[in-house]
């Protein structure tokens, strides 16, 4: 709830004392500054996008990461690969990544510049064989927040 202080038209909105405000400072560190982190499987073998983040601010620049897994058969004996490659507004700019069987998950993270408010990242994939699927998880940006509390003084 925030309270109203009626000095003089227009009022003005004090924030409860605990809130916190976070902001997105820099691609250094690794705090998850927003996630879509459910798996999805990837059962096509052509660039399908698989998620999605609306930005609702400009950012000169993002870390951005994600999990990927390769496809393989019922008994293992035969790896194929998963294809993963970061968009944005349906445009492919990040670099095309691959991993092939399904020993284990493979992370990628990638610096991308020149975000816009209103533009669309995506995570786009392709599997080698749409029988034998390949997964990805963890679509998130990530890097060094600050948070900055407000603190009521007038009451």
């Amino acid at each position: 709830m925030s309270l109203i202080a009626h000095l003089n038209p227009p009022p003005i909105l004090i924030p409860p004392s605990d809130v916190k405000i976070t902001f997105y400072k820099d691609t250094v560190g690794t705090d998850v500054f927003h996630s879509n982190d459910d798996e999805k499987s990837i059962t096509q073998t052509t660039w399908t996008k698989q998620k999605e983040i609306k930005l609702h601010k400009t950012f000169d620049i993002l870390k951005i990461y994600f999990e990927l897994i390769g496809g393989y058969d019922d008994i293992g004996a035969v790896n194929y690969y998963g294809y993963a490659r970061i968009y944005r507004n349906g445009e492919p700019i990040g670099t095309e990544r691959q991993v092939l069987g399904i020993t284990k998950w493979e992370t990628f993270t990638e610096e991308i510049s020149g975000w816009k408010d209103g533009d669309l990242l995506q995570l786009y994939a392709r599997s080698e064989n749409a029988l034998y699927v390949g997964s990805v998880r963890n679509f998130r940006i990530i890097g060094t927040l600050e948070h900055y509390g407000v603190e009521n003084t007038l009451t």
